[in-house]
C-alpha cells in the first residue's frame, strides 16, 4: 500500500535491494530509503545532489538546500556554510532554514524561515539544543547567546571570524529561560556566558531572566544601539557591536547597586523639600520638619479627638502656603460637610452651625469658595479637589482614582480620611489585617511612583485594660488598628489625645500632637499642645492643662489672642 506523508511520497513499498516487502520509501526529491537494510537509492535521472542520511532517515525533515552568502543580511557563504544555515524550499516556497544538529552533528530539527518572517519548526525539536552548540567545545572562556540564528551569525562572522563559542535560544525571547534550562549543563562549561539579545523590552527581560539562571558572577548582559546584532551587521556598525559583546555588564539581580553605582546616585540625588507645619506647630516642626513629597504619614487618635479638625486645618494651611493642588478623601462625611469645614475654615467661622451660617451672607460664603474650592493653578486644575463618596471605596478603585488626582489634576498632597472604613465589610478580623496589610504597601509606593505626599487617618484598638484614649491616655504604635504594617510602612505616624472629661473647659479643648515616629529625623516624644477655637473652629497654640489653675476657667474665644 503507497501512503503520502510530509516529506516522503510513497511509503511502505517493497525494497529492490533486500527481502522487506514494506520497508522501502521514496522522497518527495526521488530518493528512496529502506529502513531495513538501510541502502540509499538515488533518482532515477541519476540527480546529483547532495544528501545526508538525516535528510532521509528523519520524515519529518525537508531537504536542507545549500549554503549561499546572504549578500542583505551582510553574511559570508563561509558563515552560513560552517552553521549549515541554507536556503531551500518548502511546499514549493523558498525558504531559509537553520538546521538544529545533536553532539554527534546529525541534523535532528529545522526552523524553516519564510520570506513573511513567519516561522516553523519541523523534526525532534525536543533533541534540539542551542543552535550553534555542536560547533564548539563543551567548555572555554565565554560563550555568547543571542536571541536569533541570524544575530548568532552576526556576532560569529563579525565578532569572532567564526572561530569562538556564539549560539542562539531556537523560540526567541519567548522561550529563551526553557532553552537556558536545557542547555544549562553545557552552558556551565564556559566561565563567561554574555546574553547578546534584541535592544527592546522583551529581549532586555529575557537577557535578565536568563541570567539568573546562573550562578553569580558569570553572566553579562549586552546592550546593543540598535534593534539587534544583524541589523549592526547591516549599518557596517561591527566595531560597537564587538565593544558591546567584550563590554557587557556583569548580571546583578534588580535592586543590587554597589560601587560607583551608588556614587552616581549619592551626587545626582534629587534635593528633600520639607513644607513646614503651621506656626502654631513649632514643635511638630523642630522634630519633624514638616512634610515631604513621596512620603506617606499616618494620624490616629481616640474618637472625638479632633483628627478631622486638624486634618481640614492642614489641608487649608498647605493650599494658602504653597501652590500644591490637593485631593480630599473623606470617606465619612458627605462631600457637603468637607467642604463647608474647610471652608469654615478658610472664613474662622463653624459654618456647621445654624446660628453661624444664618450670619454669613451669600456674598461671603461665594468669595470663600473661590478663593478655596474655586481657586485653580496656572495650567487651570483646580487646586482642592473632593471624592463624592460617603461610606467604604473598593480598594483598586482608590488607587486609580489617586493616579488621576496626581496624573490628570497635578495634585501633589492627598487626604484619605480613614484607613479603617476602607475595609469595613471587606472580611473578618485576619482579612482585615491582610487586606490593611496590601493598602499600606500600595499607598506607600504610590507615593514613590508619583512623587506624592499621603496624609492618612488611621483608628486605633481598643485601650489597654484600666486606660482610655478619651480620658487622655497617649496612644502608641501598637494601639493603631488592623496591621503592623501600618506602622512599618509609615513615614511618620502621629497622635492625638486629650481628655474629654476635664472640668476645666481650656483643659478639655486641648490636644496633646505626639510623634510617635519619624523616619526623617528619627525624633519622637510629645510636640505641641493644641487648643480648639470655639469661635473660628480652628486649632490655635495652647499649653500643658496641668499647668493651668484649677478653678474651672471660661473656655477660650479667639479674641483672646
Amino acid at each position: 500500500m503507497v501512503e503520502s506523508s510530509e516529506g516522503w511520497v510513497a511509503t511502505r513499498l517493497p525494497c529492490p535491494k533486500c527481502d522487506s516487502s514494506d520497508a522501502y520509501s521514496i522522497n518527495d526529491r526521488d530518493w528512496g530509503h529502506c529502513f531495513s537494510c538501510g541502502v540509499n537509492v538515488p533518482p532515477e535521472d541519476g540527480e546529483d545532489t547532495e544528501l545526508f542520511m538525516d535528510e532521509i532517515t528523519n520524515p519529518d525533515l525537508i531537504h536542507k538546500g545549500n549554503a549561499q552568502a546572504l549578500a542583505k543580511r551582510k553574511l559570508s557563504e563561509q558563515t552560513c556554510k560552517k552553521w549549515d544555515y541554507t536556503v531551500s524550499k518548502h511546499k514549493g516556497v523558498t525558504c531559509q532554514v537553520a538546521n538544529y544538529k545533536n553532539p554527534s552533528g546529525t541534523t535532528v530539527a529545522q526552523k524553516i524561515r519564510y520570506p513573511d518572517k513567519t516561522f516553523t519548526f519541523l523534526g525532534d525539536t525536543k533533541a534540539a539544543g542551542l543552535y550553534g552548540e555542536w560547533l564548539w567545545r563543551d567548555k572555554g572562556k565565554q560563550v555568547v547567546i543571542c536571541e536569533g540564528e541570524l544575530d548568532a551569525l552576526s556576532i560569529s562572522q563579525g565578532c569572532f571570524n567564526n572561530k569562538w563559542p556564539v549560539v542562539s535560544v531556537p523560540n526567541g525571547a519567548q522561550g529563551a529561560t526553557k532553552a537556558i534550562k536545557k542547555s544549562l549543563e553545557w552552558l556551565l562549561g564556559f566561565e563567561t556566558i554574555t546574553f547578546c539579545f534584541d535592544n527592546d523590552q522583551p529581549g532586555m527581560e529575557a537577557a535578565k531572566a536568563c541570567a539568573a539562571l546562573l550562578p553569580p558572577r558569570r553572566a553579562k548582559i549586552a546592550r546593543l544601539p540598535l534593534k539587534d546584532a544583524n541589523e549592526m551587521l547591516q549599518a557596517g556598525r561591527v566595531t560597537e557591536l564587538t565593544d558591546a559583546v567584550w563590554g557587557a555588564k556583569e548580571y546583578a539581580p534588580d535592586g543590587i547597586v554597589n560601587g560607583e553605582a551608588i556614587w552616581e546616585r549619592l551626587i545626582n540625588r534629587p534635593s528633600v523639600t520639607s513644607y513646614a507645619y503651621p506656626d502654631f506647630m513649632e514643635k511638630m516642626n523642630q522634630k519633624t520638619f514638616g512634610i515631604r513629597l513621596g512620603e506617606l504619614d499616618t494620624f490616629t487618635s481616640g474618637s472625638g479627638m479632633g483628627k478631622t479638625t486638624i486634618i481640614k486645618q492642614l489641608q487649608h494651611h498647605f493650599h494658602s502656603t504653597t501652590g500644591f493642588n490637593q485631593a480630599l478623601i473623606h470617606l465619612e462625611e458627605t462631600l457637603e460637610d468637607t467642604a463647608e469645614g474647610l471652608m469654615g475654615i478658610h472664613m474662622g467661622k463653624r459654618l456647621n452651625l445654624p446660628n453661624i451660617r444664618e450670619q454669613v451672607t451669600e456674598a461671603d460664603l461665594a468669595v470663600a469658595y473661590a478663593e478655596t474650592f474655586g481657586a485653580t493653578d496656572s495650567e487651570g486644575n483646580f487646586r482642592l479637589n473632593l471624592y463624592d463618596a460617603f461610606g467604604s471605596l473598593d480598594e483598586g478603585d482608590l488607587y486609580n482614582k489617586i493616579r488621576y488626582f496626581a496624573h490628570g489634576l497635578d495634585c501633589k498632597i492627598i487626604w484619605i480620611d480613614h484607613l479603617n472604613i476602607l475595609v469595613s465589610g471587606l472580611g473578618g478580623e485576619g482579612d482585615e489585617r491582610r487586606i490593611i496589610d496590601s493598602i499600606m504597601h500600595n499607598l506607600k509606593s504610590l507615593t514613590v511612583e508619583l512623587g506624592i505626599y499621603i496624609g492618612l487617618i488611621v483608628h486605633l484598638k481598643k485601650a489597654p485594660q484600666g486606660r482610655s484614649f478619651e480620658e487622655g491616655y497617649v496612644p502608641n504604635l501598637d494601639d493603631l488598628r488592623g496591621s503592623g504594617g501600618i506602622k512599618q510602612l509609615s513615614n511618620s505616624v502621629f497622635a492625638l489625645s486629650r481628655n474629654q472629661q476635664e472640668l476645666n473647659d481650656v483643659a478639655r479643648n486641648t490636644s496633646l500632637i505626639t510623634v510617635l515616629k519619624c523616619r526623617y529625623t528619627g525624633r519622637t516624644g510629645a510636640a505641641d499642645y493644641l487648643l480648639f477655637d470655639e469661635d473660628t473652629g480652628r486649632m490655635v497654640q495652647g499649653s500643658d492643662p496641668e499647668l493651668l489653675p484649677e478653678d474651672d476657667s471660661p473656655l477660650v474665644h479667639s479674641d483672646d489672642f
